[in-house]
């Protein structure tokens, strides 16, 4: 079982001043979700690591910030900034915390239910922030040419 994580004021929870906006037209943003949903396999019951699809590497990075990209759980309360380096050796070794929460963030956006698999567009300051449903958020930097990933958080708080 697990629940959603209350949001707290260092939380990447979208605030008031995030402006709903929609997802049709947020091409990018969506190619990057498409790309890790590629490694989602329907064959295992539930998620399991090793029974992921291997992702496309190098179109997966090509969507990282050169600054690395921040990674927060709230089952620990984790924040950490991850280079751009780190996430290369853990995916191109399929192996790895960072690794592990890509292709998570795949599976869960690979459901074929809406309980998973619902999006949820806001835009602020620039920024562009994804809800995959109430699993994870995505935070993009916008240019005229492209959207990077800045930062994944994990919004679900684990029952163990």
């Amino acid at each position: 079982m697990s629940r959603l994580a209350a949001p707290t004021a260092g939380d990447a929870a979208a605030p008031a001043e995030w402006k709903a906006v929609s997802c049709s037209d947020r091409g990018s943003a969506l190619r990057f979700l498409d790309l890790l949903k590629a490694s989602y396999n329907p064959k295992p019951s539930g998620f399991q690591i090793k029974e992921a699809l291997p992702l496309d590497t190098g179109a997966v990075l090509g969507f990282i910030s050169p600054k690395g990209v921040r990674f927060q759980d709230a089952n620990d309360r984790s924040d950490v900034l991850v280079p751009l380096r780190v996430l290369q050796r853990d995916l191109r070794a399929r192996r790895g915390r960072y690794y592990l929460a890509m292709v998570h963030l795949g599976h869960i956006y690979g459901q074929p239910y809406p309980q998973y698999s619902s999006l949820k567009c806001r835009e602020k300051d620039g920024a562009l922030r994804v809800d995959v449903a109430a699993w994870y958020s995505v935070t993009f930097t916008k240019d005229q040419d492209s959207v990077q990933v800045r930062g994944i958080h994990y919004l679900q708080i684990e029952d163990h």
